[in-house]
């Protein structure tokens, strides 16, 4: 079982930020386009929990494979639905 400090105190903070949004949901639905920043940021806290979940496994076993391929998929997909939601938010609609 090996564990990286920075990746559980990243998963930490994550939590303490979805406290945050769960206490403060009246005004984060009022955001443009909440729903896809909610999305994105649920799926990069899968990710952070993903990289702590693979500690428990043996680099060469079938879960940490899985797990860390998660991570990754899980990394990519945030940032896909973070960049869609900016463009939802702020760019769709006005002229340049």
């Amino acid at each position: 079982m090996y564990f990286e400090e920075t990746e559980v105190v990243m998963l930490l903070l994550g939590v303490g930020v979805l406290l945050f949004m769960l206490l403060r949901w009246p005004q984060l639905k009022q955001l443009p386009a909440a729903n896809l920043l909610i999305l994105g940021f649920s799926i990069l806290l899968s990710g952070w929990a993903a990289t702590v979940l693979e500690g428990f496994f043996a680099e060469s076993s079938f879960y940490y494979q899985f797990l860390n391929y998660l991570e990754h998929f899980c990394y990519a997909g945030s940032a896909v639905t973070i960049a869609f939601w900016s463009w939802r938010a702020f760019a769709l609609g006005k002229e340049t």
